[in-house]
């Protein structure tokens, strides 16, 4: 089963909604195992019938072709397009033989029971998926084997009661024994598979890829469920890049003169490869059950008001200043990465830092030397790019893990404002050099940097989700290697979860 197929339907049938899938493998497993599991543990078995004279044993049952469970439309659906069966595709005998209780060799009868379109019945509601139920076609043969007459005789047992008793596990036994092993009670809760979605009471199922896996579409608003993303205090501890100030001032510096370029430093992207740093990730291979999810919801997912970062300093010296900066979030932007498979989030940062200095004449006197800022230059834009990728780890958990991708703190020019009365008593140079090494420098090369990037460092680790649990559908017999199979396209993203032995 590929993703991408299963992918284009779910798009088509939830749109901008999330939706789900499980494999038709899953739902076999519970349904036609069962099957199968009662034959292993009832075989050969002694049953007593009637009175007690006579026993009953399951021989076998016997597959016409190796079996195989698919999805299929209901026969009589009471709510179409909100229940599905599960059709387990190969015909099967089941053969009992009834012989004289305490003698197994005293056979006296088979009855083989051909049971074709057997089915479970699957249908959901309140965030959960029911198998509950089920009904098949069958066909009885009953065969009196030679000599069994004169065997019944011997032991005083009424030939009349035999075939009775023949009837009775022919026409009830057997049959009750498949119904109840096909179509027992069992409950999938949708949000221990799903963990962040709630798809709520109305749900739709669907037969995707010709009945490869069960569609999950949710007819009502979905919503999320707060524990399943990580409420992380602390996140990476990026690198920071250097701030670079270079003293550019004319010899008389007045009014939007330029006295310097600068470089603010920020946090260092981490440059994570996402095929290789998030754990197994194939593209477009089948998974066991798998996410949707549309651009809208995404952004539910991904994006949240980042306050803006403010950074002051102050000292009252003999030569003092005030100095601000801020960084303001903007224009958050969401798009899926369609190499990587996975979520991008670009936002814009708006930097501002301005700075204001005096010289105390007298004690409580003082006066202005002069005003400053720092601008973007020309053609310059901050910004910074998260990614968020579906994770897999050893538990079979997917999680919808961050990194930073890309950090651009812009170029920028410190400009004066305006020039105060005590600048020619405290001198040019002297000012831009106070100015760029010690009252900017205070700004940009430690606080600001350091404040951003622990507010990205944060707000990635708050928004990492826990999206599937997959080790439920591990199965127990084989090894258990966990991987996250995707499929991405520009407008949305399917996130699977897949365990191979």
């Amino acid at each position: 089963m590929a993703t991408s197929l299963v992918h284009a339907e779910l798009e088509a049938l939830s749109g901008a909604n999330p939706a789900g899938y499980i494999s038709t493998s899953v739902l076999g497993r519970l349904t036609l195992e069962r099957i199968i599991s009662a034959t292993k543990l009832l075989k050969g078995k002694s049953m007593q019938a009637g009175a007690g004279q006579l026993s009953a044993t399951l021989r076998d049952i016997v597959w016409s072709t190796p079996p195989k469970a698919v999805l299929a439309v209901p026969r009589n659906p009471t709510f179409p397009d909100r229940e599905v069966d599960v059709l387990i595709s190969t015909n099967f005998n089941v053969v009992v033989d009834i012989f004289i209780t305490g003698d197994q060799t005293k056979s006296i009868s088979e009855v083989t029971l051909s049971i074709s379109d057997a089915r479970a019945h699957i249908r959901a509601e309140n965030n959960i998926l029911i198998i509950d139920g089920s009904d098949f076609d069958f066909q009885r043969r009953i065969i009196r084997l030679p000599g069994a007459d004169a065997l019944l005789t011997a032991a005083g047992i009424d030939l009349l009661e035999a075939a009775h008793i023949e009837g009775h596990i022919g026409y009830g036994v057997v049959t009750q024994a498949v119904s109840t092993a096909l179509g027992q009670r069992y409950e999938i809760a949708l949000a221990t598979v799903f963990p962040a979605v709630n798809f709520g009471k109305g749900i739709k199922l669907a037969i995707l890829t010709g009945g490869e896996a069960l569609g999950i579409i949710p007819s009502e608003t979905v919503t999320t469920v707060s524990p399943a993303h990580c409420e992380c205090k602390d996140g990476t501890d990026f690198s920071i890049s250097r701030t670079e100030i270079t003293n550019t001032a004319p010899a008389n510096p007045g009014p939007n003169d330029e006295i310097g370029s600068v470089i603010i430093g920020g946090p260092v992207a981490e440059h994570k490869d996402p095929l290789k740093d998030f754990g197994s990730r194939p593209a477009n291979r089948g998974g066991l059950a798998g996410l949707y999810i549309p651009l809208a919801f995404a952004k539910q997912l991904t994006v949240d008001v980042m306050p803006a970062i403010k950074i002051s300093a102050v000292d009252n010296g003999t030569v003092g200043y005030r100095a601000e900066a801020t960084v303001g979030f903007q224009n958050v932007r969401v798009s899926f990465d369609t190499a990587g498979g996975g979520v991008l989030v670009d936002i814009d940062l708006d930097i501002s830092v301005s700075a204001y200095c005096d010289l105390e004449i007298f004690k409580g006197l003082r006066l202005p030397i002069g005003w400053a800022v720092i601008m973007p230059g020309s053609g310059s834009h901050a910004s910074v790019q998260l990614g968020f990728y579906p994770s897999i780890d050893n538990s079979g958990t997917v999680r919808l893990k961050s990194t930073l991708k890309k950090s651009d703190m812009g170029r920028y020019v410190a400009v004066v404002i305006g020039i105060g009365t005590a600048l020619k008593i405290f001198g040019v140079t002297a000012w831009i050099g106070f100015l760029i090494d010690v009252v900017l420098a205070a700004i940009i090369s430690h606080g600001l940097p350091i404040a951003l990037k622990n507010e990205i460092s944060k707000y990635l680790a708050n928004k990492e989700w826990k999206l599937i649990e997959g080790l439920q559908f591990a199965d127990p017999a084989h090894y258990f290697y966990p991987s996250a199979p995707f499929d991405v396209k520009s407008t949305s993203l399917l996130a699977s979860v897949e365990v191979a032995g």
